[in-house]
């Protein structure tokens, strides 16, 4: 991942050459924080601590019931491998999907939309 982060920074730096110096330094430094964004992104490390997160905010809400998320294996885990709990549902965009698991289909994306959002 590194090496195309840095391949998209090359090519967007070229693309920048001849282009007034302001307008480039300004690219630059949008491409930096795209590519530190992606390299976190990837950091499964701070991607289990997010999950952790949010599953200590469903149980202080009192959201289980509506909503859950994997529980992260942190001794599996690493910065570069994620292991968790694998959960079965459905795509929230699959309204035929949901009617097979909830009797108030919208309510369930309300639901959904009201906990994520």
């Amino acid at each position: 991942m590194r090496r195309s982060v840095g391949a998209q920074m090359v090519i967007s730096v070229a693309r920048g050459i001849g282009r007034p110096l302001s307008t480039w330094r300004q690219q630059v430094g949008i491409i930096q924080d795209i590519k530190e964004s992606m390299l976190e992104e990837v950091d499964f490390q701070k991607e289990a601590a997010n999950i952790e997160s949010f599953r200590r905010y469903l149980e202080s809400m009192g959201l289980t019931g509506q909503a859950t998320a994997p529980k992260v294996y942190q001794h599996c885990s690493t910065k570069r491998i994620l292991t968790m709990e694998r959960l079965y549902g459905v795509p929230l965009t699959d309204l035929d999907s949901i009617r097979s698991f909830s009797s108030d289909p919208e309510m369930t994306l309300v639901t959904a939309l009201n906990v994520c959002g």
